[in-house]
């Protein structure tokens, strides 16, 4: 970051800071947190005191709120990434470069072996929905992808064929079949 862009990005990082902090201590004053938990209510609301001041100290709430989202999400995306750079790099070559480097199966089988397993994860429908594509690519039908999903469903669980028969739908709406 530099020149006029530094400024600006420090002043809006020194302008959230302060967001937050008021937000802290107007959640603290009128007990927002209990409220939010619990029940929600405007006790807390003064209705003698001027609007605008309501607003704006609800409005500083929000934003600590916002900012603690903002920040801890971006600890979790650090912290979820790869400790050894080196090491995820060999399995990824090694290791799935072994198994789909070997001729015993086709790409076919492959890519329902792969689809299976990506079937019974959460939070991995970018893949699944990569590998659905190259499924049809390499051959595969629509009904033989809706037939694997029901014996998901069969072996597994309606959840996660559910899942799986909905991101096959956007799949097939996106090449437009």
């Amino acid at each position: 970051i530099a020149g006029i862009s530094r400024i600006w990005t420090n002043s809006l990082r020194i302008l959230s800071v302060m967001v937050a902090v008021c937000g802290a201590i107007s959640s603290f004053d009128r007990s927002i947190l209990s409220k939010l938990t619990a029940e929600y209510s405007f006790d807390y609301w003064n209705f003698d005191d001027f609007v605008f001041g309501f607003f704006a100290e609800y409005l500083t709430i929000m934003g600590m709120y916002a900012c603690f989202a903002y920040y801890a999400l971006k600890l979790f995306q650090k912290l979820a990434q790869p400790r050894a750079p080196a090491i995820d790099a060999f399995l990824k070559d090694h290791l799935f470069g072994d198994i789909f480097g070997r001729d015993n199966l086709d790409f076919q089988s492959r890519e329902i072996a792969t689809i299976s397993a990506l079937s019974n994860m959460q939070g991995v429908n970018a893949q699944l929905q990569s590998h659905l594509n190259v499924g049809l690519n390499v051959g595969l039908t629509e009904a033989q992808l809706r037939g694997l999903i029901l014996v998901l469903e069969a072996n597994v669980g309606k959840s996660e064929s559910d899942n799986a028969n909905d991101v096959l739908s956007r799949v097939l709406s996106s090449r437009g079949e």
